[in-house]
């Protein structure tokens, strides 16, 4: 019997109905593969989906990480207290923070916020150690093509193999390309990576937008006008990848 894996989202929006239950769900689902049209989910590879996982929740601790560093900065505004004048991201700029303020309870809280980021730094270093050691081992080379790409760092490659993994299974066109696609050009199947936008994955959906702001924010520095191309070289490779 042939096996058909179905994209839950997709088919929650195709349908779409107020009444669901076994049975109607079963019959919208029918209908849908009768007629070609149920959405199909793509199988990952086991092999990688650990590391998924993991990046994934690296990216839930990062958000963590931040929302302690808008606490404390939230906090100096409620209590008036003068700009900290450093960016306190960095170990070596935290030294001094909680004594700026009056109330011992307030500088307990502070300090529990900045002992949090500091154990939180280590615990991201040595857990992106071993997303990049383990993505070496899947696929070094894309994650090195991905990474020749002007915008695209360690953390954005990491997150662009592991979410999207096969290009090839985007279309390679769509009608009404966006404007974003057109005017960065990340690289020459771009059309397939604002496709990729579109398969819901919150990692993916994060990280082109970042990937764009980023590029534009360095060619505006450096002050060129001129579009973006890759090598023939990264093209062709990332073609057969």
């Amino acid at each position: 019997m042939p096996f058909v894996l179905g994209h839950a989202l997709y088919m929650k929006a195709i349908h779409g109905g107020k009444a669901k239950n076994d049975t109607i769900d079963s019959q919208k689902m029918a209908t849908l593969l009768r007629g070609g049209m149920l959405p199909k989910a793509y199988v990952y590879p086991a092999e990688m989906r650990a590391t998924r996982d993991v990046l994934r929740r690296r990216t839930h601790l990062m958000r963590k990480r931040a929302e302690l560093l808008a606490h404390v900065q939230n906090t100096k505004s409620q209590d008036n207290v003068p700009e900290i004048g450093t960016n306190i991201a960095y170990k070596a700029n935290r030294e001094g923070v909680a004594e700026r303020f009056d109330d011992p309870a307030v500088q307990k809280t502070i300090e529990v916020d900045l002992d949090l980021i500091t154990y939180d730094d280590q615990m991201l270093s040595d857990l992106e150690l071993l997303i990049i050691n383990t993505a070496q081992q899947h696929d070094a080379n894309t994650l090195y093509l991905l990474q020749t790409v002007p915008g695209i760092g360690k953390i954005l490659s990491l997150v662009l193999l592991y979410e999207i993994h096969q290009i090839d299974r985007f279309p390679l066109s769509v009608a009404g390309s966006s404007f974003l696609c057109q005017s960065i050009r990340v690289w020459a199947w771009e059309t397939r990576y604002w496709i990729a936008l579109r398969s819901k994955s919150p990692c993916a959906i994060y990280a082109i937008p970042n990937i764009a702001s980023i590029w534009l924010r360095r060619r505006t520095f450096a002050g060129s006008t001129q579009p973006f191309r890759t090598s023939t070289a990264i093209e062709s490779s990332v073609s057969t990848a």
